[in-house]
């Protein structure tokens, strides 16, 4: 076992914790991933229509740009290590989420064939340029391990171009945003007791001239996370009343809900970059669901088939000094996004 080992399982799980489902550093993959969302309803008949995935040297490209992503800051050690609550390695994870993000990509350009979408021809234009410089900027090494060629990278960006264009324009006009009042987070102190008396005693000292609430909390509190950022809908109604009341430096009264008394102290009755975050998160959210809406029907029309071995040969383990990692930043350089 690696002496390290520990600590690579903790550095990689709060990775990947920074986008949903796989860091993947591609803005579309917050929409697309979404097709996997679960749907209770039962699926229309429809006319299944198979679409072949992607080659083996095209799925490399998303494979090596992954791999060299987590490979510099946490080495190849890490490929092996297990993911608590997934019962999988890394590789293995890492690897069954980009054929996830493949399988989407084409899922989504089918969808484009049938809405008549095509690429313009200065698109096209560009496009060619981009695979060029990506393709000429591949080492050797990067080469051995890809096994692609410029064409299979100009496929790959033009359908990605494609999946893209259908999410701008599926989701154009459909109205995500939200006030602040929505999902404002708020800072608190809190004091939580399993009696009443205990929750006197703590706000008779808050009281007092010049109490410092978190010192008290400090010695009061049952809980010893007495600093908490509270968001819309994250506690009991009962709670948030009393919570989103408060101003800044305003204290409650004992509040009892259920086997637990609370003391309330308002921090902060506005947290800007807390606000930001969860604005964004919910959005995220919203444009998730909407997704998986529009994915439903299409997962079950349009399966993706690849042949046979391609992805049982895909491992992140090689001797090759690949480098890569630049296909999606390149694209959003000329793109956006």
């Amino acid at each position: 076992m690696l002496a390290n080992e520990k600590a690579l399982k903790m550095a990689m799980v709060a990775a990947l914790k920074v986008v949903p489902d796989v860091a993947l550093i591609v803005a579309l993959a917050i929409a697309l991933t979404a097709c996997g969302a679960k749907k209770t309803e039962a699926p229309e008949v429809v006319t299944v229509q198979k679409i072949n995935g992607y080659t083996a040297s095209q799925a490399m490209i998303v494979v090596a740009t992954e791999r060299n992503r987590y490979s510099r800051p946490y080495t190849n050690a890490i490929w092996d290590v297990a993911l608590e609550g997934k019962g999988q390695t890394v590789e293995t994870y890492l690897l069954s989420q980009v054929r996830e993000f493949l399988k989407n990509v084409k899922l989504m350009n089918a969808l484009a064939k049938t809405e008549g979408l095509e690429v313009a021809e200065t698109v096209e234009g560009q496009l060619e340029e981009l695979a060029q410089r990506y393709y000429s900027g591949l080492s050797e090494d990067d080469l051995a391990f890809i096994g692609c060629t410029q064409a299979d990278v100009l496929t790959l960006y033009r359908e990605y171009y494609i999946a893209n264009k259908i999410v701008e324009e599926k989701t154009a006009g459909i109205d995500l945003e939200m006030s602040d009042s929505e999902v404002k987070v708020i800072q608190l102190y809190q004091i939580k007791t399993s009696d009443e008396e205990t929750a006197r005693e703590a706000y008779e000292k808050c009281q007092a001239e010049g109490a410092d609430f978190k010192a008290i909390a400090g010695v009061y509190s049952r809980d010893p996370d007495i600093e908490v950022t509270v968001g819309k809908g994250e506690e009991s109604p009962e709670y948030e009343a009393v919570a989103f009341a408060l101003g800044t430096g305003e204290m409650s009264g004992i509040m009892h809900l259920g086997d637990t008394y609370y003391i309330l102290y308002c921090a902060s009755d506005y947290d800007l970059q807390a606000t930001r975050s969860r604005k964004e998160e919910i959005y995220i959210a919203k444009r998730r669901q909407l997704f998986a809406d529009l994915c439903y029907r299409f997962t079950a029309e349009y399966p993706i088939e690849y042949e046979d071995g391609v992805w049982d040969g895909i491992s992140l383990k090689t001797q090759w000094d690949t480098t890569t990692g630049n296909f999606f930043t390149l694209y959003h350089d000329v793109f956006g996004g």
